[in-house]
């Protein structure tokens, strides 16, 4: 599949900076986000309480840091729902934040839709600040 948007090594250099992006979805429809540590310790804890979050239209629906290599979260967006501010019409909105352990560079990321192609993605040695919050919403 094809990435829709990407976001290129080294684009996130600032600590302490929040940084947000909106990434509008189908609603009905079945997604996946994957997090990837390639050093295979997760973002949290050995190395810092790093942790990330997956919201859909403001509700929580996977959050975590304590993996080894990689944790998958499934979730659906549902035809419903509460509208986002602004309204999006018929798509729903995924808030995703990334807290960075002590090793940002080794977290990555992707959001699939239910076809498996990769929807959004954050590669290796984009995050390089280590304990700053990356939000992509």
């Amino acid at each position: 599949g094809n990435a829709i948007e990407e976001v290129k090594e080294y684009t996130y250099t600032q600590p302490g900076t929040l940084y947000s992006k909106s990434v509008q979805v189908d609603r009905g429809e079945n997604y996946e986000f994957e997090i990837y540590d390639y050093y295979g310790d997760g973002n949290c804890c050995g190395y810092g309480n790093g942790s990330y979050e997956v919201r859909v239209d403001g509700e929580v629906v996977g959050s975590g840091g304590n993996f080894g290599e990689s944790e998958l979260v499934t979730f659906e967006t549902g035809d419903d729902g509460p509208p986002p501010e602004p309204p999006t019409g018929d798509k729903a909105v995924v808030d995703i934040n990334i807290l960075t352990d002590d090793f940002p560079e080794e977290t990555s990321w992707k959001l699939f839709d239910s076809n498996g192609n990769a929807i959004e993605e954050v590669k290796e040695y984009t995050y390089t600040q280590p304990g700053t919050l990356y939000s992509k919403s």
